[in-house]
């Protein structure tokens, strides 16, 4: 079986959806001939030993520069935490995000993780002289696995596929200042000037990418979900219409349209007031709950910590939608939220709201897995029709299409990769 290295800074612990990814591909890549070889951080207080029986795995300390420059221990590897202590004023919390962000600025460059560089690089040697591998797939972000990558392509002459799971200084939420951008920008192309694919997690990004990386094969694949993960059984349902969020509420996502919806069904005597409930599980902005309360439905909506991806799963299996928020920017329209391939696996309605179409749109059109709502009165007739469905059978009816969601499943999406692999090594030979 021909041998790949993975490159992945984030591999498990698989409640996170930046690692999803790279562990369904090393998952499937056996199905398709390739063994995975796996290079990337070690977990502290978590251990990998369940997945050494079928695939290497090969760990390197964490590195996170703005724990090294307070002489901190490195966190554990995952989504960091972006609220204040409890009790600090919202001034010092502002003050010390200033702060933060110049240092970033000046020493995280490309990213907080530049310093995990050396020490994979060192043990990308120690992987080429113990194994026969003739590909290589880093899997981005953070951006310096990709540079890991680059060195690895130039030093040992392998083909390299380059995955990124969001663009590079073109990120929507790219936020340092001019000269940064300049000189990360010459940075990001000389880093994948050298790459044989890239691959990008939608066809919208990956036009976008185009003008930055002209000539370059650029192909779209999408995130996925794992079809296992679902395969629970003795999901419970509530007895109310429940409406659930996974996940942060962040930038330009707003529920307030939903918020309004539902306050006009109740004050019409559409959906009574006891019958329904909206949970978030995940950090909102404080305008989402100011928002609940003005529309008068606090009572109904509640907010959560977010909790482990094995836990929110049965959860959404057992709501009655699941809500969707789109981001509000019209020049944005290629951002697929990690937590719609979940969403397509758990096989319950999903309800998005936004003000633009987009490739989530494209998605649930596809799958016919749920639908998008720009205004209310649709959206308020969407909901009360879902409710009657919920009343008269315990649920509303999921219409969506099995072979169409299949096709997110990460055993197609492994099957699309290997594609690329075999693409690659079959080039380098002749």
């Amino acid at each position: 079986m021909r041998k790949v290295l993975i490159i992945a800074y984030y591999f498990p612990p698989e409640n996170f959806i930046g690692s999803l990814r790279p562990m369904g591909l090393a998952t499937y890549l056996p199905q398709f001939g390739w063994e995975p070889i796996v290079l990337t951080t070690k977990l502290k207080g978590l251990s990998r030993d369940h997945l050494r029986e079928r695939m290497k795995i090969y760990e390197v300390p964490a590195f996170d520069i703005t724990c090294f420059l307070q002489g901190r221990s490195q966190p554990p590897v995952g989504p960091g935490d972006s609220r204040s202590a409890d009790g600090e004023s919202r001034q010092a919390g502002k003050f010390k995000t200033f702060v933060k962000h110049k240092l970033k600025t000046i020493f995280a460059f490309p990213d907080r993780n530049n310093g995990w560089y050396g020490r994979a690089m060192a043990e990308c040697d120690r992987i080429f002289s113990e194994n026969s591998v003739e590909c290589v797939l880093s899997t981005s972000s953070p951006w310096t696995s990709a540079l890991v990558a680059r060195s690895v392509k130039t030093k040992y002459d392998v083909p390299w596929i380059a995955d990124f799971r969001d663009l590079w200084t073109q990120n929507h939420r790219y936020d340092y200042i001019i000269i940064r951008k300049f000189l990360e920008r010459a940075l990001e192309k000389w880093t994948l000037k050298k790459a044989d694919t890239l691959v990008m997690v939608s066809d919208k990004r990956a036009e976008k990418w185009k003008a930055l990386h002209p000539g370059k094969r650029i192909v779209p694949i999408t995130l996925g979900f794992n079809s296992k993960d679902f395969k629970k059984k003795n999901i419970s349902s509530s007895d109310k219409f429940t409406i659930i969020h996974a996940g942060k509420v962040k930038g330009k996502q707003s529920p307030e349209p939903l918020f309004k919806a539902v306050s006009q069904l109740i004050t019409e005597d559409c959906i009574p007031r006891d019958r329904i409930k909206i949970i978030f599980y995940g950090e909102v902005p404080i305008w989402v709950k100011d928002s609940a309360g003005s529309l008068e439905i606090s009572d109904i909506v509640e907010f959560k910590d977010i909790i482990p991806r094995e836990e929110i799963i049965p959860k959404l299996m057992g709501s009655s939608l699941q809500l969707l928020l789109n981001w509000n920017d019209p020049d944005e329209p290629g951002i697929h939220p990690g937590k719609l391939f979940d969403y397509l696996g758990a096989k319950v309605p999903i309800l998005a709201v936004g003000d633009y179409p987009d490739v989530v749109t494209d998605v649930l059109r596809k799958t016919r897995s749920g639908e998008q709502f720009m205004e209310i009165q649709s959206l308020k007739k969407y909901l009360w029709g879902a409710f009657d469905d919920f009343r008269k059978n315990g649920r509303p009816v999921f219409r969506g299409i099995e072979k169409e969601i299949d096709t997110y499943s990460y055993r197609a999406i492994t099957a699309r990769f290997a594609d690329e692999l075999d693409a690659g090594n079959k080039k380098l030979k002749k």
